[in-house]
């Protein structure tokens, strides 16, 4: 999907309306080969969602690990420990996770990408701060 070129310390904003894909196209992006080790956050959902459950089976899921974090120090002492090239957290807005705090993380660990889905309003309108679409690579 991205082919071998991910930058290090790459931050990736995901950002549509609900029920449009954004966790199947982020599922996918971890699962396409540009990452060794992709770990994907799921906040929203919880790894024992039906949802989620339903993604890993119909995409075959074979490569990504899942994470339980449920807070920003979590998700660092998840990042220490598991050792991850590449982070998704679906949804940012649900972990509670906020654009400084993504700085932190992204100066914290440089070596490793992060992605992070941006809940939308049903009008189509940006929930939070507008910082996630200045500070996205």
């Amino acid at each position: 999907m991205f082919g071998k070129s991910i930058p290090n310390g790459w931050l990736l904003v995901v950002t549509g309306l609900p029920g449009t894909g954004k966790s199947t196209w982020l599922l996918n992006a971890l699962e396409s080969g540009a990452w060794e080790r992709p770990v994907l956050v799921a906040a929203e959902e919880g790894i024992e969602g039906a949802g989620l459950a339903e993604r890993v089976a119909r995409l075959e899921v074979m490569r990504t690990r899942f994470s339980d974090a449920a807070s920003f120090p979590e998700l660092s002492a998840m990042v220490d420990e598991v050792e991850p090239d590449v982070v998704a957290i679906d949804s940012a807005t649900a972990l509670g996770l906020t654009p400084e705090e993504a700085l932190v993380l992204r100066r914290s660990y440089p070596s490793v990408a992060f992605a992070c889905v941006v809940q939308s309003a049903k009008d189509g309108g940006h929930r939070g701060s507008q910082a996630w679409l200045h500070d996205a690579d």
